[in-house]
C-alpha cells in the first residue's frame, strides 16, 4: 500500500501542486483543461488512481463515493468553457482525495 501512496502523493504534486506563482500553487490539471475535452478527461483518467488506491485500502464506501464525487465535480466544472479552466485552478480533487485516503488509514502504513 505504500506504493500506492506515494504514486498518489505524486500524481497530486503533479496535477495541483507542481507550479508556484508568488503563494498560488498549481499542476497540470489546469493546463490541461485548456485542451477541449480530451485535458479533461486525461485529468479524470489519472484521478481515478488515488480512488483505485481508497479502494484497495478497503475504504469505507462513503468515503469512496466521496472520492468519486470530488472527481465527478472536477470533471464537469472542466468541461464549462472558461469557467471551467478557471475552476481547475481552485477546486483541487485529487487534494481532498489524497487528504481522504490518508485520514482513513492506519498509521502503521508511514511508519520506517
Amino acid at each position: 500500500m505504500q506504493k500506492e501512496i506515494k504514486i498518489a502523493e505524486y500524481l497530486v504534486d503533479l496535477l495541483e501542486n507542481r507550479f508556484r506563482i508568488l503563494n498560488f500553487r498549481f499542476g497540470l490539471d489546469p493546463l490541461l483543461g485548456l485542451v477541449p475535452g480530451l485535458g479533461d478527461a486525461l485529468s479524470f483518467v489519472l484521478a481515478t488512481y488515488i480512488l483505485y488506491a481508497g479502494v484497495k485500502a478497503g475504504l469505507p464506501h462513503k468515503k469512496i463515493y466521496r472520492m468519486f464525487l470530488n472527481i465527478v465535480i472536477d470533471l464537469i466544472v472542466g468541461l464549462l468553457p472558461v469557467v471551467g479552466d478557471l475552476g481547475d485552478f481552485v477546486y483541487k480533487a485529487n487534494t481532498k482525495n489524497l487528504e481522504i485516503l490518508k485520514s482513513n488509514i492506519d498509521g502503521t502504513l508511514f511508519r520506517g
